[in-house]
């Protein structure tokens, strides 16, 4: 079932993710904004809904409706602007981030309702590294597409092929099954969640407990951990690199993500330490390598021109036929 979630998210926000994360998946830049902004703002309150609607209709309506806001957007994206205006790709993103909510809190409760806590953290891993590995290869299409030449957004068939995709996620949420139907490989023993998240009794029982002193200190976490997104795909790897090293570039990010869940996972799960040690340990490793991104995010704005009113001349990957020592530097 883990590995069942994985593939569903990689299949869906994965390849939604390797769609949007090149000029948000069309050439018009400003549209592309408006819509991941209203995309990301419809997601804040669905989210508080999310686990209300989770406990009264089960993981498996939950997670397919879930995943068919990111099914529509990906088809307005495909279809703009020869058959769709600007306004459907605005109301797909709305109904992208009213799904998007539905479907965080749905694979996040089975990915913490199932794994044992001994292998919670090798799992959870497991997990994260299928949901990047459609985005990975989502960016190396983007990178072959373009490779000879280059284009402003996706082409056609690279589109056409994410959408298949997509679909074929939305249709793998019928074999998902609720914790205590599901049994742990050797001892036979039951997943430990109960079935269903707590009922929290509407929006105030939800808002108690997103005010709850543990995710009141966690919320730094999860400003940080969002917060780049914007500007790695919208500014950063737009602005600076020609279209096939930008699918390269993506590709490179979300193979680091999931390389790096596979070492932090199994460091917590291991037993030489207590658990509040390894999370301590964890979270201090996590704050130097982002402090470390961000202060050589400060340089290449400073040095590149990033803030400037006229676009940088895009890089490429290969200066004179190997590779450039600018994106090199800039990668890592």
């Amino acid at each position: 079932q883990i590995v069942l979630i994985g593939l569903i998210c990689s299949l869906v926000i994965g390849t939604w993710n390797a769609l949007t994360s090149a000029v948000g998946g069309i050439d018009d830049v400003q549209l592309a904004s408006l819509a991941t902004a209203l995309l990301y703002a419809v997601s804040i309150p669905a989210g508080f809904a999310a686990p209300t609607l989770l406990a009264r209709m089960g993981i498996k309506c939950t997670t397919f409706l879930g995943t068919v806001g990111y099914l529509a957007y990906g088809i307005a994206l495909m279809l703009y602007p020869t058959h769709l205006g600007a306004g459907w790709v605005v109301a797909a993103a709305c109904l992208n981030g009213a799904s998007g909510g539905l479907l965080t809190s749905s694979y996040l409760f089975l990915i913490m309702a199932l794994p044992p806590p001994e292998s919670k953290g090798t799992l959870l891993a497991l997990f994260w590294c299928l949901f990047n590995s459609g985005a990975v290869l989502g960016s190396l299409a983007q990178f072959a597409t373009n490779y000879v030449h280059a284009a402003a957004r996706s082409s056609e068939l690279t589109q056409v092929a994410f959408a298949g995709l997509m679909c074929l996620g939305c249709a793998l949420c019928a074999l998902l099954r609720p914790p205590p139907r599901v049994r742990q490989k050797g001892d036979g023993a039951a997943a430990e969640g109960d079935g269903a998240p707590p009922k929290f009794h509407g929006g105030c029982g939800v808002l108690r407990a997103a005010v709850a002193p543990c995710m009141l200190l966690l919320a730094p976490c999860f400003a940080a951990s969002g917060f780049g997104f914007s500007f790695q795909f919208g500014c950063f790897n737009t602005r600076l690199f020609t279209p096939r090293t930008q699918g390269l570039n993506d590709a490179c990010f979300w193979a680091a993500q999931s390389l790096t869940a596979l070492l932090v996972g199994r460091a917590l799960d291991s037993a030489r330490r207590s658990v509040r040690t390894r999370a301590l340990l964890g979270l201090a490793a996590c704050g130097l390598v982002m402090s470390a991104a961000w202060g050589a995010a400060l340089i290449a704005v400073g040095r590149l021109g990033l803030d400037n009113t006229t676009a940088p001349v895009p890089m490429d990957f290969l200066e004179h036929g190997r590779p450039s020592p600018e994106w090199v530097g800039l990668l890592g």
